[in-house]
């Protein structure tokens, strides 16, 4: 009864990305660029699926609209945390660290 590719299912899948992806959440300790600010929408069957693409998602893979706070950016580089955003102004290291000046 224990087929291989019943590991491989769409459920199972998704249970693994999104355990991928806390646990990257979790133990990550680097920047990741994001460039696009809105998702990717892929058809299945009849449904219109919008993926996150921005990284600011709190429903990955899905979108929650999370992308439209990425909207105004130009070609300026922000950093996101729970507070807002910080535009990042040099990665050159400083004695106090790296220069970001919050954006309110």
């Amino acid at each position: 009864t224990d087929h291989p590719d019943l590991f491989f299912s769409s459920i199972n899948i998704a249970i693994l990305y999104k355990i991928a992806i806390n646990v990257c959440l979790i133990t990550m300790s680097r920047l990741v660029l994001h460039e696009r600010n809105r998702p990717y929408m892929v058809k299945v069957g009849d449904q219109e699926i919008h993926l996150c693409a921005c990284g600011l998602s709190n429903s990955k893979p899905y979108c929650d609209g999370s992308h439209k706070r990425t909207l105004d950016e130009g070609s300026e580089l922000f950093v996101y945390d729970e507070q807002g955003r910080m535009k990042v102004t040099s990665f050159y290291k400083k004695v106090e660290g790296i220069q970001l000046r919050r954006i309110l």
